[in-house]
Parts: C-alpha cells; sequence; structure tokens
C-alpha cells in the first residue's frame, strides 16, 4: 500500500491501520489498499508501541513532551483516541 511517506508503527485489527512520520494515523483497506481515512494523532519523533489487544489495533504515541495519544482501531477502522 502507498501512503506517500514511511509508517512508524503499524496494526492490522482487520483493517490496517499506520501512524505516519508526519503524525498522521491512515486507515486502509487490506483488499484494495485504498486509505479510508486520515487523522492526525500525535508526534511521530516519539517512537510509537503499536499493539494487537482483543480484537483492536492499540497505538500509543506522544502529543507533547509531557503527553500521550492512545489511539484504538476496531476491525471495521473505527477509530476511537
Amino acid at each position: 500500500m502507498r501512503t506517500g511517506i514511511a509508517a512508524e508503527a503499524v496494526v492490522f485489527p482487520g483493517v490496517v491501520a499506520a501512524v505516519l512520520q508526519d503524525g498522521a494515523l491512515v486507515v486502509v483497506d487490506p483488499d484494495s489498499g485504498r486509505i479510508r481515512s486520515r487523522r492526525e494523532v500525535g508526534d511521530p519523533r516519539c517512537a510509537p508501541q503499536a499493539v494487537h489487544a482483543a480484537g483492536r489495533g492499540v497505538i500509543v504515541t506522544a502529543l507533547r513532551r509531557n503527553r500521550i495519544t492512545v489511539v484504538v482501531v476496531d476491525a471495521r477502522g473505527r477509530v476511537r483516541t
């Protein structure tokens, strides 16, 4: 799949969710490779952590020096922060 920039963290809970170097989260359809959604989630300078837990993709990324964002992506591509 092409996002135009490198991914720092990737999870696959049924869709592909990736935090890109520019701090955007993209949700990609794994069959077509089409980007379904894109949103700003944080600072990619801190290496984000990504895990698959309870059928969801969970990514932790920095917002600012002393704040973090937890992003949860479900199998349908719904994103919660």
